[in-house]
C-alpha cells in the first residue's frame, strides 16, 4: 500500500510540471461586425487542415483578445460565439512564425439575443460515455413539481411508492447539487427532494458507473441535480406553485456575472398542512399473524397520521476571476425547518382465548438545521483548455433533533414514554485535483482527498405508568454515542485510444478509521480498513449512429450513523428498531453493457448491468415468538446478485411533439449468509412514457404515465403503483411569465401500497394509503437578459460533477 502512495504522490506532484513545446504563434481581437465591440470569451478552436477534431482550443479574454500557439504547416481557425455565424479562416505557419489576424469580424444572427433567456432546443434525454443526462427544462411539465417527481421520470431512476430512491436497483447512492455534497441531502433524503422545486432544476445527470474521481461511496451511483446558469450579464426567477392537498413550495434564483465577479443566489421553501389548512391524512393497517407463538396469535394496528411541515433552503456562491485562467469561489447554504407528525392508532391483539385493544398516540417531531460553507480554487493553463488544478475545501454543521412522545392506553398498565435524540455532525473536507491532457487523445486525471467527520448523539428514553407520576429514565436506552470517521483518498485515472478503442483505466484507495464509544457502558467501536476500487471503460463505435460502452467499478456503502446507532424505538412496545454499531461498509461489484443508438431525431439507449455483493446491508426483521416483540435491525448479511436491462428512447417527431419512453426490468436474488433458508428472488421494474405537444408558441401539453414495483427484499416485497399527469403551460407577457396548471393522479383520490413480509416466524402485511389525487397550479417570472453563456470555461462551470 506504501508503494501505492508513493506513486500517486510522485503522479500528483510531477504531472503538473510537464507541457508543450510549441514554435507559432496566432494572435488577434475578436469583435462584433456591427457594433465593433469585443467578444469576451469566444471559443477559438484550431484544426489540421480537413481534421475532423481540433488541436486545442481557448478563448477570448474580457477584451475579446486571443493568443494561440501552434504546430507548424496548413491549419484552420475556427471561431465560435453563441449569436453569431461561425467563422473559418484558413492559414499555413512557418517554424518561429507568428501570425497577427489583427481584427477578426463575426456577424450577428439577430441584433438582439431577447430581454429574458434564450433557448435552444434540447433532447430531453442524453448520453454519453460515463452518464445519462435528463434535461428538466426541456419538459414543461416539471415547473410544478419537485424533485422526487422528476427523478420519478429519470431513467436508470426508480422510486417506489413509500418514496424509497434506487439507481439500477441498488438504494445506496450519493446525490450532489451543482456537483457538490450538501447537508440537505444528509439526512431524509426523499423529504429533502419532495422539498426541492422542479422550477429550479435545470437538468439531472446520473452517472451509473463512476469514474475514480469519485468517492467509492454510494453503491448505485451519482444523482446530480444541476440549478446553476452561469452568464454574462444578470438573470432569475421567482416561482410559486399551490397545491390541492395544501402543499406549497415557491423557489427564487438570482445569477450575476459582471467583468470577473459572478453571484448566485438561490432559496426554496416547502410548506404543508399550514396556516390553518390541515394536509390530507396518511392512513397506516398493519396486520401481524404469528407463527407457533406463545403469546398472540394476530395483532392489527390502524392508525393515521397528520403532517405539518416547513422547510427551507438558501444558498449564495460568489465567485471572481483572478485572471484568464484562476477563479476562485466561495459559497454557502442554510438549511432549516421543522416536521411534525401527528399519529393515533388502535392496536387489536388476538390471543387464544380472548382479544383486548388498545390506543397508541405518538407525536414525533423532528428539526434538522444545516450550516455549510466552501470554497473552490481552480486554474486553467493557457493554450491547453482541459487543464486543470483545483483545491476545494468544505465544511458543514448539521442537527438532526428528534422527540418522540408516546402515550399508550392499555386494558391493564398505561405507558408513556419520552424518547429524545440530540445527533449533531460535523464534516470538514480538503480535496485536490488535477487534469492533464495529453497528445493523442491521452489525459491523466489525479486527485487527493480528506474527509473528517465527527457525530454525536446524546440520546434519553423516560418512562411512567400513570399521568401524576414524575417519568423515569431508562438506563438501557440512555446513553451518549461519539463516532469519529476520517477518510484518506488518493486516486488516478488514464484515458487513451488503443486501435480506435478509447480506454479509461483508474484506480482509486480509500483508508477509513472509525473510532466511536458509548460513556454509558463503556463500549467501545473501532474500525480501520482499506479498500482499493478498480474501475475500467472502454467503447467502440460500430457505426456512425451505434456505440458500445463496456465497463467494470467497484462501489462501497459505508453506514450511516443512524444505522450504527444502537438507540432503540420502542415506543410500541411490541415493535421495535435499533442500530448496529458492528456493521461493517458494503462492497459491490458492478459489469455494465451500453447500447447507444442516434440518428436523425431518434436517441435510444440499451443498458444491462450485473451486480453482486457478498455483505450488502440490509435490513432482518426478527420475531420473538415467547415475547411477541418485532425487532427491526441492520446486518451485514446479504448475499445479493441483480441483473438490470434499462431502456430509453426519445423521439422527436416534429417541431411540436416529442416522446420519451424509460424502462426497466430488474432481477434480484438475495439470501441471509447466516441463514441459508432465508432467501428470495423475484422481477420488478418500471416504465414510463412521456409527451410533449407545443401547440403553439405560446402553449404547450405534458403528459406522463408510468408503472413502478420496486424491487424484492430479503423477507418480502412491496407492490407496484401507477403515476400519471397532464400539465397544460403558458407563456405571458413576452414569455416573462409562465402558468402551469397540472392534473395528478386524478382518477382515484387515494393510493394504497402493500408491503408482505414474512418469515418462519411470522407473517405481516402492511397497508399505507395516502391521497394521491393533487390537482396544482404555478407561476414563474423569468427576469434579466442573457447576454453569452460562459460554461465553456470549465472552471467556473457545474455540468460536469466532482
Amino acid at each position: 500500500m506504501k508503494s501505492l502512495k508513493s506513486l500517486l504522490l510522485f503522479l500528483y506532484f510531477t504531472i503538473p510540471l510537464s507541457g508543450f513545446s510549441q514554435t507559432s504563434t496566432i494572435t488577434g481581437v475578436l469583435r462584433d461586425s456591427t457594433t465593433n465591440n469585443p467578444l469576451p470569451f469566444a471559443t477559438i478552436a484550431l484544426f489540421k487542415s480537413k481534421a475532423a477534431l481540433p488541436l486545442k482550443a481557448t478563448f477570448t479574454d474580457e477584451s475579446g483578445k486571443f493568443s494561440v500557439s501552434a504546430d507548424t504547416g496548413s491549419l484552420v481557425v475556427v471561431f465560435t460565439y453563441v449569436g453569431y455565424a461561425e467563422k473559418r479562416i484558413p492559414i499555413t505557419l512557418s517554424t518561429n512564425e507568428s501570425k497577427n489576424l489583427q481584427a477578426v469580424l463575426l456577424t450577428s444572427l439577430a441584433k438582439s439575443l431577447g430581454s429574458v433567456t434564450v433557448t435552444a432546443s434540447k433532447p430531453l434525454i442524453e448520453q454519453t460515455d460515463d452518464k445519462i443526462i435528463f434535461n428538466v427544462d426541456a419538459d414543461p411539465s416539471t415547473k410544478t413539481e419537485n424533485a422526487l417527481d422528476i427523478l420519478r421520470k429519470t431513467p436508470f431512476v426508480s422510486v417506489d411508492g413509500n418514496d424509497n430512491i434506487t439507481v439500477n436497483g441498488q438504494s445506496n447512492l450519493k446525490i450532489l447539487l451543482n456537483g457538490r455534497e450538501t447537508g440537505m441531502f444528509s439526512q431524509n433524503v426523499s423529504q429533502a427532494l419532495k422539498s426541492f422545486p422542479g422550477a429550479s432544476i435545470v437538468k439531472i445527470e446520473v452517472i451509473t458507473n463512476p469514474s475514480a474521481k469519485y468517492d467509492a461511496q454510494g453503491v448505485g451511483g451519482v444523482i446530480n441535480i444541476v440549478t446553476q446558469k452561469q452568464i454574462i450579464g444578470y438573470n432569475g426567477s421567482a416561482s410559486l406553485t399551490l397545491s390541492s392537498i395544501h402543499n406549497t413550495f415557491g423557489n427564487f434564483n438570482f445569477n450575476l456575472k459582471k467583468g470577473k465577479v459572478g453571484v448566485s443566489v438561490n432559496y426554496f421553501y416547502n410548506a404543508i398542512g399550514l396556516l390553518g389548512n390541515q394536509a390530507p391524512p396518511f392512513f397506516a393497517y398493519s396486520k401481524t399473524e404469528a407463527i407457533n407463538s406463545q403469546t398472540y396469535n394476530t395483532r392489527i394496528l390502524d392508525g393515521t397520521t397528520i403532517q405539518q411541515l416547513f422547510q427551507n433552503f438558501g444558498n449564495a456562491e460568489i465567485s471572481y476571476d483572478l485572471d484568464k485562467y484562476k477563479t476562485i469561489s466561495v459559497y454557502g447554504s442554510v438549511t432549516g425547518g421543522f416536521n411534525n407528525l401527528a399519529t393515533a392508532t388502535s392496536i387489536e391483539t388476538i390471543f387464544p382465548t380472548t382479544t383486548t385493544t388498545s390506543f397508541l398516540t405518538l407525536q414525533n417531531n423532528t428539526n434538522s438545521p444545516n450550516y455549510n460553507v466552501g470554497s473552490d480554487f481552480i486554474k486553467k493553463f493557457k493554450d491547453i483548455p482541459e487543464k486543470e488544478f483545483s483545491i476545494r475545501l468544505f465544511t458543514e454543521y448539521s442537527k438532526n433533533d428528534r422527540f418522540l412522545d408516546s402515550y399508550q392506553d392499555n386494558p391493564e398498565i398505561d405507558r408513556y414514554i419520552i424518547n429524545n435524540n440530540y445527533a449533531h455532525n460535523t464534516q470538514t473536507t480538503l480535496q485536490s485535483d488535477y487534469i492533464l491532457p495529453l497528445k493523442r487523445k491521452q489525459k491523466v486525471e489525479t486527485g487527493l482527498k480528506l474527509i473528517l467527520r465527527n457525530a454525536t448523539s446524546d440520546y434519553e428514553s423516560l418512562i411512567k405508568t400513570r399521568p401524576i407520576d414524575d417519568y423515569t429514565i431508562l438506563p438501557t436506552n440512555t446513553n451518549n454515542f461519539n463516532y469519529q470517521q476520517q477518510v484518506y483518498s488518493a486516486y488516478g485515472s488514464y484515458n487513451f485510444t488503443l486501435k480506435k478503442f478509447p480506454f479509461r483505466l483508474g484506480l482509486r484507495m480509500e483508508h477509513t478509521e472509525v473510532d466511536g464509544n458509548f460513556k454509558g457502558t463503556e463500549t467501545a467501536v473501532r474500525q480501520s480498513y482499506t479498500n482499493f476500487i478498480p474501475n475500467v471503460q472502454t467503447s467502440t463505435q460500430i457505426t456512425k449512429e451505434y456505440k458500445i460502452i463496456l465497463s467494470y467499478g467497484q462501489r462501497i456503502q459505508r453506514p450511516f450513523i443512524n444505522n450504527l446507532n444502537p438507540f432503540i424505538n420502542n415506543n410500541d412496545t411490541l415493535n421495535i428498531s435499533y442500530g448496529n454499531p458492528l456493521l461493517k461498509p458494503q462492497l459491490i461489484h458492478n459489469l455494465t453493457l451500453q447500447n447507444n443508438f442516434a440518428k436523425g431525431k431518434v436517441f435510444a439507449g440499451l443498458t444491462l448491468l450485473g451486480s453482486y455483493s457478498n455483505n450488502k446491508i440490509i435490513q432482518i426483521i426478527n420475531f420473538n415468538k415467547e415475547t411477541g416483540v418485532t425487532s427491526t435491525v441492520s446486518e451485514n448479511l446479504g448475499l445479493e446478485s441483480q441483473l438490470n436491462l434499462n431502456g430509453n428512447i426519445t423521439v422527436n417527431f416534429s417541431k411540436a411533439w416529442n416522446m420519451s419512453v424509460n424502462s426497466n426490468l430488474n432481477y434480484t436474488h438475495i439470501k441471509n449468509s447466516a441463514d441459508k433458508r432465508q432467501q428470495n428472488s423475484g422481477l420488478a421494474g418500471f416504465i414510463g412514457v412521456s409527451n410533449n405537444f407545443k401547440v403553439n408558441p405560446k402553449f404547450s401539453i405534458s403528459t406522463f404515465v408510468g408503472n413502478f414495483r420496486p424491487p424484492i427484499g430479503l423477507q418480502g416485497y412491496t407492490s407496484s403503483q401507477w403515476f400519471y399527469n397532464i400539465t397544460p403551460s403558458f407563456k405571458l407577457f413576452k414569455d416573462k411569465i409562465t402558468v402551469t396548471v397540472a392534473a395528478a393522479r386524478f382518477i382515484t383520490k387515494y393510493v394504497t401500497v402493500k408491503t408482505i413480509q414474512n418469515d418462519v416466524n411470522f407473517r405481516s402485511e402492511n397497508l399505507n394509503s395516502f391521497q394521491a389525487r393533487n390537482f396544482r397550479i404555478g407561476m414563474i417570472w423569468n427576469f434579466g437578459k442573457l447576454k453569452e453563456n460562459v460554461s465553456r470555461k470549465k472552471g467556473v462551470s457545474n455540468d460536469d460533477v466532482l
